[in-house]
């Protein structure tokens, strides 16, 4: 296993430099999957009113040959969140739903405080910026770097500000 993961780097590497990230996945029957991967850029793709991004996925076989493949997908968007079952009482609900907004720039930011208005939210962000409902282009309740789908690029101050 660790030979197939440092061939990944190895590649992930060569093809991009210190821009990409590995994604390993444990499944149930205990197996073990994993890729690199690199965000390319935001797509402009006609016919499409939606956020799109360009990907790179590197895989390896067993005898460390690899493929890429360049796919392009629309950005997930959380629609709403919902604690199922909390049996330990782990979840404040005094928590803001929303810690991590990402700004029309790309760049996530950490919430410190919501302020609700009857003409949208206002959030208090980490690095002291306040960014209003029309100017979020995706929330997400956690670090948005632990996603499995992109690598993300978060503001220094509020990156900084993490547990």
């Amino acid at each position: 296993m660790t030979d197939k993961l440092d061939r990944l780097e190895e590649i992930a590497r060569e093809r991009w430099g210190e821009k990409w990230a590995i994604e390993q996945k444990h499944w149930a029957d205990g197996t073990t999957t994993e890729h690199a991967y690199h965000v390319v850029s935001p797509a402009d793709i006609d016919d499409i009113d939606q956020d799109v991004r360009e990907y790179e996925y590197l895989w390896v076989n067993e005898e460390g040959e690899y493929v890429v493949e360049r796919v392009q997908l629309t950005t997930k968007k959380a629609i709403d969140r919902e604690v199922v079952a909390d049996p330990y009482d782990h979840v404040d609900e005094d928590q803001i739903k929303w810690l991590w907004v990402k700004d029309e720039n790309d760049r996530w930011h950490r919430v410190t405080d919501v302020e609700e208005h009857e003409e949208g939210d206002k959030r208090t962000l980490v690095c002291g910026d306040v960014l209003e409902d029309d100017e979020i282009d995706e929330m997400a309740t956690y670090d948005p770097s632990d996603q499995d789908y992109q690598s993300v690029e978060l503001c220094p101050v509020c990156a900084a500000s993490r547990p």
